[in-house]
């Protein structure tokens, strides 16, 4: 019922008394949420062949296509080769602002009715 009335609060709530690794179960569907760098290169990269993307993830693939967020497999791991050499410390550094001025503009479209 939390859940419902604020996700994202309920969220937080949960980070805020379990730390950095949470786990929830949610409409009966079990969800982990890990915040730590090492955590999320241990379930992306290091070991990624030991979790799967979710049905939700695996819905948002009619939206997104088959990238990097929604992308499992081989065909994943081919995709982040590709990508690995623009995606450095000074690459991030350079598009940040970018992204970041990008999100704050999107935040009144968040808190609008028309979403």
């Amino acid at each position: 019922k939390e859940y419902r009335a604020d996700p994202l609060a309920f969220v937080k709530k949960m980070y805020q008394q379990n730390g950095h690794r949470t786990h929830l179960n949610i409409f009966g569907k079990e969800l982990f949420i890990i915040s730590k760098p090492e955590d999320v290169v241990h379930v992306l990269k290091t070991n990624n062949n030991s979790y799967t993307k979710g049905r939700t993830t695996k819905a948002l693939r009619q939206f997104l296509g088959n990238g990097l967020i929604t992308n499992e497999g081989d065909s994943w791991r081919k995709q982040h080769r590709l990508i690995r050499p623009v995606m450095n410390v000074k690459s991030i550094y350079e598009i940040a602002p970018k992204i970041l001025s990008t999100a704050i503009d999107f935040v009144p479209v968040l808190n609008s009715s028309e979403v």
